[in-house]
């Protein structure tokens, strides 16, 4: 993967908001967030591992919806409700503009870069927590999603992430806070990432399930990712040995655009995606996700 140290090694600007809009103290970690809960008579924390399905995917892809709808089955699934967490990625040629239906122009620079990087040949195609990717198996069909997302939720979390946003519409200002609790001892670097993905965004799609010409002018793209909040491979939360119970807490500010390309966001649709990865395999320990408003 010759591509990643190019990526690995920019770095981008980091805006801090003051600590004080948020928290008394960067390294006290106290109210807004959420208090840790326990389990029934367990005084314990419960803490819960979430998985990251990355489908890389384009508007021109007519084989894409059925693994658009492969990730909405095991979302509902009562068994994972809550703990399967998606970007969907459109790059390469199946996500090229083609007037005069397919005009809507869903790449980003993030997208392409783990296109890029990855190796990604085909579409669909995804990667689950980005899983065996040291030894080039990381890209995943859609067949092996289930299995995947059943193996890895059964493993206790090694980290926790809490996310704070607070939206300011009139300026379009994003400012997002992120608590990271280790919940295991660890060693080596790890690494935060933060995306923006839009929801709910209605946009023609070639779906071959349909008759010809397999156009779906209604179609609902979901968990759409339209940029970074941070770099494409993000900021180095800690390094070293690393504690059970160690909290970092970071604050990132971000400007909704208007538009991303030709297509404006709806705010009321955004979520940040926040993402801790081990930097040495590219593994993500843990993922969270909420909506800016």
């Amino acid at each position: 993967m010759k591509h990643f140290l190019k990526y690995y090694l920019i770095p981008y600007t980091l805006y801090l908001i003051p600590c004080s809009l948020f928290l008394s103290a960067c390294d006290k970690v106290e109210n807004p967030y959420l208090p840790e809960t326990t389990g029934g008579g367990d005084t314990s924390t419960v803490k819960v591992r979430k998985v990251l399905i990355e489908e890389f995917t384009g508007h021109q892809c007519g084989n894409c919806p059925p693994a658009a709808q492969t990730i909405h089955t095991l979302q509902i699934n009562p068994q994972y409700e809550g703990k399967i967490i998606a970007v969907t990625i459109h790059s390469g040629s199946w996500a090229q503009v083609t007037p005069p239906l397919y005009t809507a122009d869903f790449h980003c620079n993030e997208g392409d870069a783990y296109f890029t990087d990855f190796e990604v040949a085909y579409n669909p195609v995804g990667m689950v927590n980005r899983k065996d990717h040291p030894a080039n198996d990381h890209l995943k069909d859609v067949g092996e999603w289930g299995g995947l997302v059943s193996s890895i939720l059964a493993v206790a979390p090694d980290a926790d992430i809490q996310i704070i946003n607070t939206y300011y519409s009139g300026p379009r200002q994003l400012s997002t806070s992120v608590r990271c609790k280790f919940l295991n001892a660890l060693n080596g670097t790890y690494k935060i990432v933060l995306l923006l993905t839009e929801d709910s965004i209605v946009s023609p799609q070639k779906d071959y399930t349909l008759p010809s010409p397999s156009n779906d002018t209604n179609y609902v793209h979901r968990h759409l990712l339209r940029g970074g909040i941070t770099s494409s491979y993000g900021d180095t939360l800690v390094s070293g040995n690393i504690s059970s119970g160690d909290t970092v807490v970071r604050t990132f500010n971000y400007t909704l655009p208007v538009n991303f390309n030709n297509t404006a966001p709806d705010p009321s649709h955004c979520y940040v995606v926040a993402y801790i990865y081990d930097a040495a395999t590219y593994e993500i320990i843990q993922v969270e996700e909420k909506k800016i408003n």
